[in-house]
């Protein structure tokens, strides 16, 4: 009966931990360099990764990324690297990992592991430097996490992210094909809540979730420089000054009919000459005085009346545009 009891007590003791990590205070990062010179940083804002450790070894690592939470912050760039050139986030919506070496949780010891990432339709390991930073316990619920460091560095190729463009010089490419890991870890274990959700008060079907004392005095303290109603300010709008018309001024008048005038004879003699012309070209041709007189009536009309659009404003309609030289 004594080794039951035992062989029961050892199994609990070193019973497998479940640990989550808290996308919330982590960071999935990344860094690409742009025409050979800068880098480009971003992250991935959505993920969900769990961690298994047993006796100080961490022997187990799953996670998934969502694609389509890649930040750059450019809204264009990002746009670009969730179509088809890049992560194709419509038949490729989640990036996942899975740890292929266990290591040891060694304190402040950079140790190298490998990973297997899979992008698109490729799987492949990736090495990876971590560094187990220790167990630190959140001041405000005095809850223990584990964190960790992690960088490296892939070649986008080799999963398929091979959209690139030729510099004007020929001297490489706009993107680089290396892109460097760079990863920072907070984790819980998986029936303990992270530290952000002693923000929030739930309610559920009428009944408030119990709070500790601590929380309640929190929440008080918040309660005191947020009021409960805040009152509205009212905004008073100032309505844009109108426009004075100055289409009946005597300057606005007198230089119309100048105006009008000059493009009134400039039609006239347009319409002369042009009719004359095609008339005379119409004739030595051959062509009949009837078409002749229907093809040079035509034309000058339809030209008129395009002219007469755009001149419009020079000869009464509206205020005329050379009145805001004489203001």
């Amino acid at each position: 009966m004594k080794i039951v009891f035992l062989m029961l007590l050892s199994t609990c003791l070193f019973a497998s931990e479940t640990y989550l990590v808290n996308k919330e205070h982590s960071k999935i990062g990344f860094a690409v360099k742009y025409l050979g010179i800068n880098d480009v940083e971003g992250r991935f804002n959505d993920f969900e990764i769990y961690y298994e450790v047993d006796s100080n070894k961490i022997t187990k690592l799953e996670g998934k990324i969502a694609a389509a939470s890649i930040d750059t912050a450019d809204k264009k760039r990002d746009s670009h690297l969730r179509r088809s050139d890049f992560f194709d986030i419509g038949k490729y919506p989640t990036l996942s990992l899975k740890l292929v070496t266990p290591f040891l949780l060694k304190l402040n010891e950079k140790q190298e592991i490998e990973v297997a990432l899979t992008i698109l339709e490729t799987t492949k390991n990736v090495k990876l430097n971590v560094v187990y930073l220790g167990p630190k316990t959140d001041p405000w619920t005095k809850v223990e996490g584990l964190y960790f460091k992690l960088d490296g560095e892939l070649n986008r190729d080799d999963f398929g992210l091979t959209w690139n463009k030729v510099l004007d010089d020929n001297s490489g490419f706009l993107i680089a094909k290396t892109v460097k890991l760079n990863i920072s870890i907070e984790s819980y274990r998986s029936n303990e809540k992270p530290a952000f959700s002693r923000f929030y008060k739930e309610k559920q079907r009428g009944k408030t979730v119990s709070a500790s004392k601590s929380e309640l005095e929190d929440l008080e303290a918040i309660a005191e420089v947020v009021p409960a109603n805040p009152k509205k300010v009212p905004v008073v709008v100032t309505p844009a000054p109108k426009k004075e018309s100055q289409y009946s001024s005597f300057a606005n008048v007198a230089l119309t009919l100048i105006t009008g005038f000059i493009v009134f004879l400039a039609l006239i003699v347009f319409g002369i000459f042009s009719q004359r012309k095609i008339s005379t070209y119409m004739e030595e041709k051959g062509y009949s005085e009837t078409i002749t007189y229907i093809v040079a009536s035509g034309f000058v009309m339809i030209v008129l009346i395009i002219v007469s659009f755009f001149t419009a404003p020079l000869m009464g309609w509206g205020e005329n545009p050379f009145l805001k030289y004489f203001n």
